[in-house]
């Protein structure tokens, strides 16, 4: 019973990266979903609308984030804050604020994706926190729909490919900390979990929607594995797969770590 996998994603609804060890601090994995993209209204963007931005791939490099899409020359966006007046942006029911960038990074973001949009990065001094339905005091987490840490499981993946005809990557379901060793949905009883040296709380499962079906290579719509998840996953709040998780930790996850769970 083991953590299996590491993913982050710097850029929100864009290409995750796997490692083999990683960061994190209260807020989430070090650059996982500092950046987003927003339309004219500060309204945040992601693959629901513009499945295309599968395909947009983000790889770190000396000081900056590399971007690519295909037909493009790459776009570099630098590791340092941005300078000048934060802006306001939403996500979901969230109101908050966000640096933005030059005009030149945005259009070739636009460029990319056919549609107005404006590059933002998540402000440190800024903190939009955990809905508090689910923590007692102010939590703080980044551009993520709503928690710092997905997890997944790998014999949860495994149950539902035995019901597909054609079988999914765990990429699909976008998560940050896959785990193996357990039976298929063990996750859902979970109040807390050890992950190494840290605690988490298991704060509500992940309801899931149509960005499941996108292929996360070519960014093309599938068609499953939503409806045959919902044949057997579906409850109050959902189709469920995986659970959303939230710590006070600070320090570095590796692959290999234990894994125990809190019933």
């Amino acid at each position: 019973m083991k953590l299996q996998g590491i993913v982050y994603y710097p850029l929100k609804s864009a290409q995750g990266l796997s490692v083999n060890r990683h960061p994190m601090v209260a807020r989430g994995l070090i650059h996982d979903r500092q950046w987003m993209l927003v339309n004219s209204r500060g309204q945040f963007l992601t693959q629901r609308q513009f499945p295309a931005m599968a395909r947009l791939n983000v790889q770190p490099a000396e000081d900056s984030l590399r971007c690519s899409y295909e037909g493009q020359p790459p776009c570099h966006i630098p590791l340092q804050l941005p300078e000048g007046e934060l802006r306001p942006v939403r996500i979901w029911r969230d109101k908050t604020e966000a640096y933005g960038y030059p005009p030149a990074i945005d259009q070739w973001f636009q460029q990319a994706l056919g549609t107005e949009c404006h590059l933002v990065r998540q402000a440190e001094e800024v903190i939009r926190s955990i809905d508090r339905d689910y923590v007692l005091s102010e939590r703080p987490v980044s551009f993520a729909d709503g928690f710092p840490f997905l997890l997944t499981n790998q014999a949860s993946l495994d149950a539902l490919n035995d019901r597909l005809e054609r079988s999914i990557p765990m990429s699909r379901f976008r998560t940050n900390l896959i785990v193996e060793g357990f039976p298929a949905f063990a996750e859902d009883d979970w109040k807390q979990v050890k992950i190494g040296p840290f605690l988490f709380e298991v704060a509500k499962p992940c309801a899931r929607c149509k960005v499941i079906n996108i292929d996360q290579q070519t960014g093309e719509p599938t068609g499953e594995p939503l409806p045959t998840l919902g044949t057997f996953r579906k409850q109050t709040g959902g189709i469920i797969f995986g659970q959303n998780l939230w710590s006070p930790a600070t320090g570095v996850l590796e692959v290999g770590m234990p894994v125990t769970p809190i019933l």
